[in-house]
């Protein structure tokens, strides 16, 4: 099914709340997602700003949703960003930066992947402590994000370029560590744990 299309200026607890779990709905209607019946997959995205948010999002069983508000108790991942950053990356304003693909099919977050290599993937996040930031330069702005694993705050480290490498790099379109070794971007901060981060990244 085609990703279904997110509402241009939608703010964050109207997308949370209401449009996430209704595209999930639409998304998994009449398709059989048995395969992945043990998939128990926990994230909280954490909006900064003028009035900080925080929504829990649980996929369970491939076929099932949950949103919350408010802090996630057993989050594998946090991600925290500015709350211009998301609307803007919902609304395709930030084209390196293609939030809005990432989110408006949430089935794909988990069912893009085979049922076994989606529990693996799970499985890998859940083994990985710590945080990464990044530092994404588009122009002469400065974006800035981070994504905590299972509530941990170190080690860290952080990632800084060019946004579509940084973006490429985690998407799996380029490999990390060639990246680093050629000057594409910079790590500072916990470099083995740094490194270790290209087990989550796509490849």
């Amino acid at each position: 099914m085609a990703a279904i299309e997110i509402p241009k200026g939608i703010k964050a607890r109207e997308f949370f709340t209401s449009f996430l779990p209704q595209a999930f709905a639409a998304n998994v209607k009449d398709l059989d997602l048995s395969a992945y019946r043990e998939i128990d997959f926990r994230m909280e995205f954490d909006i900064t700003g003028v009035n900080r948010e925080n929504y829990g999002v649980i996929l369970r069983g491939g076929d099932t949703i949950e949103v919350s508000e408010g802090a996630l108790e057993g989050a594998m991942m946090v991600f925290e960003m500015p709350a211009d950053v998301f609307e803007r990356g919902l609304a395709g304003e930030i084209p390196e930066f293609p939030l809005e693909q990432f989110l408006a099919n949430p089935r794909d977050l988990i069912t893009s992947l085979p049922p076994e290599e989606a529990k693996n993937r799970i499985q890998t996040i859940k083994s990985i402590s710590g945080m990464m930031e990044v530092e994404a330069l588009k122009g002469n702005e400065k974006i800035e994000m981070k994504v905590k694993f299972n509530g941990q705050n170190d080690p860290a480290c952080k990632f800084i370029g060019d946004i579509k490498v940084l973006t490429d790099m985690m998407m799996g379109e380029t490999n990390p560590v060639q990246g680093f070794m050629s000057g594409q971007y910079k790590i500072t901060g916990s470099l083995p744990f740094a490194m270790s981060l290209q087990r989550v990244f796509p490849s």
